[in-house]
């Protein structure tokens, strides 16, 4: 659950309508100037899906001890850990490129984004560990698959898987802020978090074109 916060209520956004504003952002990226995704629908599906798996967590929204909401940031990773798998491996049954890409962005969230976005915590708890531990050997032998597969000829490369994994990164963050609903005249650039907002600046780095 995405919170949003005003001086007189409080706004919230299930991780699926994230996803699915995040995937809208895929599908329309490119113009006359630099070139929409490859492989196209499997990237769309992949923004669009990459959080599918807290739907169990976010229909029964939590209240912290002080009866505020429980946002995202705030979920125990042991909760967390029961069920963001599962989201992964419902990708994966659709299409293989896009539940690597999902996969990818699972494991690099808790490694700061796999060290693109400084800002975030490197989490060390025994729940992120073995997520890590877990996941993140499964994906050579995604890669493996897809490098037999006729419909992704030119797009297996690690160049392109690495870029592929970096527009993620945008998408899920473009959604992340209007979600949140922040003014960029009153979000920090750059450093600690302030009631959250050390997440987003007005730039969104790296972002590959």
């Amino acid at each position: 659950m995405i919170i949003a916060e005003s001086s007189e209520h409080y706004r919230m956004i299930t991780q699926n309508d994230h996803g699915d504003l995040a995937g809208q952002f895929a599908a329309h990226w490119g113009n006359e100037e630099f070139a929409r995704l490859r492989p196209y629908s499997s990237m769309v599906l992949a923004a669009e899906a990459h959080d599918n798996g807290w739907w169990d967590w976010d229909v029964y929204p939590s209240v912290d001890d002080n009866g505020i909401p429980l946002p995202f940031t705030r979920t125990p990773r042991e909760i967390r850990s029961q069920f963001y798998g599962k989201g992964i491996d419902n990708v994966i049954t659709r299409d293989l490129y896009a539940g690597l890409m999902v996969s990818m962005h699972g494991v690099g969230l808790p490694q700061k984004r796999y060290g693109t976005m400084p800002s975030m915590v490197d989490r060390q708890d025994e729940f992120s560990q073995r997520f890590i531990g877990d996941r993140e050997p499964t994906h050579k032998g995604m890669l493996d698959k897809i490098r037999k597969m006729e419909q992704y000829a030119g797009m297996d490369s690690q160049e392109q898987i690495w870029f592929n994994y970096l527009m993620m990164q945008v998408f899920d963050r473009l959604s992340l802020f209007f979600c949140s609903n922040f003014d960029l005249t009153t979000v920090p650039a750059t450093g600690a978090h302030t009631a959250g907002k050390g997440y987003y600046g007005p730039s969104i780095k790296p972002t590959p074109v």
